[in-house]
């Protein structure tokens, strides 16, 4: 059976967040940076399409790039000669995926029911 999550990538993941699943670098794209994610909060899509972050090197700026999208399961595969590890991507844009994330509706939604299920749950003495 298949996963419904992405595979995280751990030998370039192993320091990231539990929700990013591979990070990407395109130099030559103005979305240089793309992170793919996975969890229960980043389910596949419907037609196996994984979400992910398309993020420029000014991701803060006005001017910069920074976008929710979807990436097919077979472009994760193809790009492999771009992936990088998490501790490559640069401080702020990392702080930025974390800030992004952390934001989504989807994510912050279930990591309350994550919480109040943990509240309600009687712990063990």
């Amino acid at each position: 059976m298949a996963s419904r999550y992405p595979r995280r990538h751990l030998k370039t993941v192993h320091d990231a967040p539990l929700y990013v699943a591979s990070v990407y670098d395109h130099p030559d794209f103005a979305d240089r940076y793309t992170v793919v994610f996975t969890g229960p909060e980043f389910a596949f899509t419907q037609d196996r399409r994984a979400h992910s972050l398309g993020l420029s090197y000014y991701c803060d700026s006005p001017q910069g790039v920074s976008m929710w999208g979807e990436v097919d399961t077979a472009w994760c595969r193809e790009q492999s000669r771009h992936r990088i590890a998490w501790a490559d991507l640069p401080e702020h844009v990392r702080r930025h995926v974390r800030a992004r994330v952390e934001d989504a509706p989807c994510y912050a939604l279930r990591a309350r029911r994550r919480a109040a299920a943990a509240s309600a749950s009687p712990t063990l003495a």
